[in-house]
């Protein structure tokens, strides 16, 4: 790779980044309020739970990081990760899935 190379990219428009900003922002609303009833066991939690006897151990993920995988990741996974069980070509061919748990497992 040459020395002297810069990766550059164009600005974003601010129209685009108010506009991302204003759709994430539903969705973090909705997912603080889901923890606040999963604190409050109003809403059961379909997460796997820690061991007792694991407490002491530091946890996986910071706290963001498990706000954003239980909230917002899982929302969108079903959309994204999509296998296919066919050659990749102009047609393919996709799995089609079956969750009775909303995708936790």
């Amino acid at each position: 790779m040459d020395a002297n190379f810069q990766e550059s990219f164009e600005p974003t428009p601010f129209l685009v980044v108010i506009m991302t900003y204003l759709g994430f922002l539903p969705l973090l609303l909705f997912g603080k309020l889901r923890d606040f009833f999963r604190k409050y066991n109003i809403e059961k939690s379909k997460m796997p739970t820690e061991s007792p006897k694991m407490m002491h151990f530091p946890p996986l993920y910071r706290e963001f990081e498990a706000f954003f995988t239980r909230n917002l990741y899982r929302r969108g996974c079903d959309c994204f990760n999509r296998p296919i069980c066919s050659v990749p070509a102009n047609k393919f061919t996709l799995v089609e899935r079956v969750s009775d748990d909303y995708g936790w497992t």
